[in-house]
């Protein structure tokens, strides 16, 4: 699909309609980064709209190159996107990835959960790491417009133990899970 352009500073109603429409996954047992991977395939003629989906990632990483520890059981997706927005508008998708991830997790736990965004891209639990969000922008050589990927974590079924902020996980938190290893 061609790149969205539209010249105004916010995304017109066509436009986000566009942004809705045309997505296709490419699901992965195991890669390096499913952002990674959306670069590869923005830059190798990709299309707006893929969903990259991987049971594990290898190197999966968040804001400022850190290590996302990417056990198998827990989600990880990018959606590589070209938003034909201007340029100052793209940050903005972290908190929209932000709130979604916060709603859908929301929608999960027990009513008492203490859910909280730590701007501008990590999803807290009783003040734990669940979810991260790593929006990349970037352009490729025959492209006029900029691409973005949104990538998002979620510790489904584990969490790391031995890291800097402390996190948690779905399961640790009480919530039933049908494991995502057999899907």
């Amino acid at each position: 699909m061609a790149g969205h352009t539209n010249s105004n500073k916010n995304i017109s109603p066509a436009a986000l309609l566009s942004l809705l429409n045309d997505y296709h996954l490419l699901s992965f047992d195991s890669i390096d980064s499913t952002n990674e991977e959306a670069k590869r395939l923005a830059g190798a003629g990709g299309s707006h709209g893929a969903v990259i989906w991987a049971k594990e990632q290898t190197a999966g990483k968040g804001r400022q190159n850190r290590a996302w520890i990417s056990r198998e059981g827990n989600l990880f997706v990018s959606v590589l996107l070209q938003p034909g927005c201007a340029f100052e508008i793209i940050p903005q998708l972290t908190h929209v990835a932000a709130v979604a991830a916060l709603e859908t997790i929301e929608a999960i736990l027990p009513d008492n959960a203490d859910l909280a965004i730590k701007w501008p891209n990590d999803v807290l639990v009783d003040n734990q790491k669940i979810a991260g969000i790593l929006l990349e922008s970037f352009g490729t050589e025959s492209d006029t417009d900029r691409w973005v990927t949104v990538g998002v974590g979620i510790n489904i079924d584990s969490s790391p133990k031995d890291v800097d902020f402390p996190a948690t996980s779905l399961k640790e938190q009480g919530v039933e899970i049908i494991s995502a290893k057999i899907v």
